[in-house]
């Protein structure tokens, strides 16, 4: 068995929730091992998304108390907010999810780990 294998079995799933976070989606001026810049980063546009949801339901709240101001135009505008409420959202949940993911690689990044617990010679005494 050679030195990679051991070190895979050992770390376990760790390494391959590592290695699921593809590079392709690097942000332009953070790089990938600053994991605090990419919470902020996915914390900010969250909050821009949250503010843009807010606005468009407003925006149809108004319009389902009288949509008789907006005349023929009226559906096309309802339709249309209602598309992006539904974008709004689902950024919201994808940068408040990658946000999180990143939260946790850092915090697994921040764990010291117990080399006494660590036989690489036989991986299956290690203990767990």
């Amino acid at each position: 068995m050679t030195a990679f294998n051991r070190f895979v079995r050992a770390s376990g799933c760790a390494f391959i929730f590592c290695l699921s976070i593809s590079p392709a989606f690097s942000i332009e001026g953070i790089h990938d091992d600053d994991h605090a810049s990419l919470i902020k980063y996915y914390e900010d546009r969250a909050n821009q998304a949250a503010m843009h949801l807010q606005e468009h339901q407003s925006q149809l709240e108004k319009y389902e108390a009288h949509p008789y101001y907006y005349g023929r135009q009226g559906q096309d505008f309802r339709s249309h907010t209602l598309a992006n409420i539904h974008e709004y959202k689902k950024q919201l949940n994808d940068n408040l999810r990658h946000a999180e993911l990143y939260r946790k690689i850092l915090s697994q990044q921040q764990m010291p780990i117990n080399k006494a617990k660590i036989n690489i010679e036989n991986p299956a005494s290690t203990v767990r």
